[in-house]
């Protein structure tokens, strides 16, 4: 079982490095007034079509038909990642990047990090094509936040793109934060499940602030240090709950199933007698 868990878990550990210095970059972007809602829609662009010429790899028996209510699912979790990158992009205001982690991880966006872990768990279930699902899930986060941007960014220079740590943050965004995140996540997902990839979101608090003092020469508080505990606590103790109230319902459930099975065996003996 320890042996089952350690891929996940250097997956995951890779995945939040990858999503903190996603953060950093974009603060450096925006602090060059580069249009956070631009970069999002360029670099969700770039990672679809970097990952498009993978899928027609795949041998035929890796990539099954797509059913309706998978794609409908797909479209789903696409709609919970707009509501994280806009959550992202409106903490990305704030002066320190400390402060923008810790807005990040306040229980609206925990809930919503967790929300989409579940039902990436039950996509990646029903259609365990990873690469498959990845893509379907960057192409609908595409079309959804490009419609967003189209209305909230009227100012057609905004779209223009220069050599600047704009173009930076997009390749960035799009090969590392984007593309190579997602699909560990929900390679870790489908291996160790969604409890196990949730309990990783507190880390990212860890390695935001580390990376926001090396690159950007944030100030690091006590306060801040104090609030981060309090929330990480705070989460593992959510988590904790959960996994030993779902642990309480296996039992009982076992118990139930063992008792309708020697029900049976009780009766045939009664007949007997």
């Amino acid at each position: 079982m320890g042996n089952k868990i350690i891929a996940p878990f250097v997956g995951m550990v890779m995945a939040m490095v990858l999503q903190s210095g996603s953060m950093v970059v974009i603060k450096a972007a925006m602090n060059d007034d580069f249009n956070k809602y631009v970069l999002i829609v360029y670099s969700l662009a770039l990672s679809t079509l970097l990952l498009l010429p993978f899928l027609f790899l795949l041998p035929r028996s890796e990539r099954p038909t797509l059913s309706f209510s998978t794609l409908c699912n797909l479209f789903l979790l696409s709609l919970c990642g707009l509501k994280f990158r806009t959550n992202i992009c409106i903490c990305g205001h704030r002066s320190q990047l400390t402060n923008s982690c810790l807005c990040h991880a306040q229980p609206h966006s925990s809930f919503n990090f967790c929300t989409c872990t579940f039902i990436q768990a039950s996509v990646i279930r029903n259609y365990p094509a990873v690469m498959v699902t990845v893509f379907f899930q960057l192409l609908f986060s595409t079309i959804q936040c490009s419609i967003f941007a189209l209305i909230a960014v009227r100012d057609q220079s905004a779209w223009q793109l220069k050599l600047d740590t704009g173009l930076i943050a997009i390749f960035y965004q799009a090969i590392a934060a984007t593309t190579l995140r997602y699909l560990l996540c929900t390679w870790s997902v489908q291996k160790a499940g969604p409890f196990f990839c949730s309990m990783f979101k507190p880390i990212l608090i860890i390695f935001t602030v580390i990376m926001g003092a090396l690159f950007l020469g944030d100030d690091f508080y006590l306060g801040s240090l104090i609030g981060a505990v309090i929330i990480v606590v705070g989460f593992y103790g959510v988590m904790w709950g959960k996994a030993k109230e779902e642990k309480c319902m296996i039992i009982d459930e076992e118990r139930l199933q063992s008792t309708c099975q020697n029900a049976p065996l009780l009766h045939d003996k009664h007949l007997t007698v």
